[in-house]
């Protein structure tokens, strides 16, 4: 009867911290926690619990946590573990499930092997540090990664916890793991533009430079999206201004594809040669003016990029935006010299 027991109690843990860790529903989740101390417990088990609910909120709760560890009445043990649910953070909650389920002897890396994302991945996008710390102590793999090749510092990458991030970096994740798209946790910091992340990998050790299988950096991803803040971080850790992509693309080139005009400003002022071309002899101003980007177009003429410099089939800027009848764009360059 007892093994029997033991085996529903660790089926139980599971699935609350499955619940707890897949949904954001905090009231749910303090009921699922609130429902755990209603049953038959002993005073030392009791004790176990209240003092996971006081130990996550410390600051809050240290009347309580001595009252928890002063007492022998279950009673008042219980009493004093509902209290304190009610004020109880989801983080907080989470944690205090991820330990009491270890307690009944759940491997907190059993979701790895069967589901598309870990409790460790799901945790750390959400930003719960007290729940990836209690995952990490359990003896959840930093590490493991997801059906796309994702870690866990991936998604606090994506999601800018920086304090996640540099918990997993503490508990030694790869800085430099891939995705299998060759993406790291830096390049998905920077396509995010979240700064301090970024920061927090670079003082890691991230390699600035590293291109994902298109021969995209993390610059280049910053300046698709017009993350200035980004793009100056990743300048000032040595990223190669001028660096092409698998098809010759740079990161002003992106930047003036996407319209992102200080991007531009930031990546010329950096060293950015603004003639470069792509395998197809595309200038940055051939693409902008294609897309009809007027702003992104004025910025490259200012600069001096050459208005007539034409693709490897002999096609201007003027005649290109001519052809998508981009009427704004033909008038700029025609008043600035152009011709096709």
């Amino acid at each position: 009867m007892d093994a029997r027991r033991a085996i529903a109690r660790k089926e139980a843990a599971h699935a609350a911290l499955e619940t707890a860790l897949s949904s954001n529903q905090v009231r749910a989740l303090r009921r699922s926690t609130e429902t755990g101390w209603r049953g038959e417990q002993g005073a030392e088990r009791l004790r176990e619990r209240a003092e996971q609910v006081c130990e996550e909120e410390l600051e809050q709760a240290q009347r309580k946590l001595q009252r928890v560890r002063a007492t022998q009445d279950p009673k008042e043990l219980r009493e004093v573990g509902l209290e304190a649910i009610k004020t109880a953070s989801r983080d907080t909650l989470c944690a205090m499930t991820v330990k009491a389920a270890v307690l009944d002897g759940v491997d907190v890396n059993t979701r790895a092997a069967a589901a598309a994302e870990s409790w460790l991945r799901l945790a750390v996008r959400d930003g719960l540090l007290q729940t990836a710390r209690a995952l990490v102590a359990a003896g959840a793999d930093v590490n493991h990664a997801d059906d796309d090749g994702c870690t866990a510092l991936h998604a606090a990458a994506k999601t800018g916890h920086v304090d996640v991030v540099r918990a997993l970096l503490q508990a030694r994740a790869k800085v430099d793991h891939a995705s299998n798209d060759g993406r790291t946790a830096l390049y998905v910091a920077s396509q995010s533009g979240h700064d301090e992340a970024m920061r927090a990998l670079l003082a890691a050790g991230a390699q600035v430079n590293h291109a994902d299988d298109l021969g995209h950096t993390a610059l280049y991803a910053a300046a698709q999206r017009g993350h200035g803040p980004a793009l100056r971080t990743l300048l000032e850790a040595g990223a190669e201004v001028n660096r092409a992509a698998t098809y010759g693309c740079t990161a002003r080139y992106a930047a003036a594809r996407n319209d992102r005009v200080e991007a531009i400003k930031t990546l010329l002022e950096a060293g950015a040669k603004v003639d470069h071309a792509d395998n197809d002899g595309r200038t940055a101003l051939w693409v902008a003016a294609r897309n009809g980007l007027l702003k992104a177009v004025r910025a490259l003429i200012e600069a001096g990029a050459d208005i007539n410099l034409a693709t490897s089939n002999a096609y201007t800027p003027l005649a290109v935006a001519r052809s998508y009848k981009c009427k704004a764009v033909v008038q700029c360059l025609e008043q600035a010299g152009a011709r096709e």
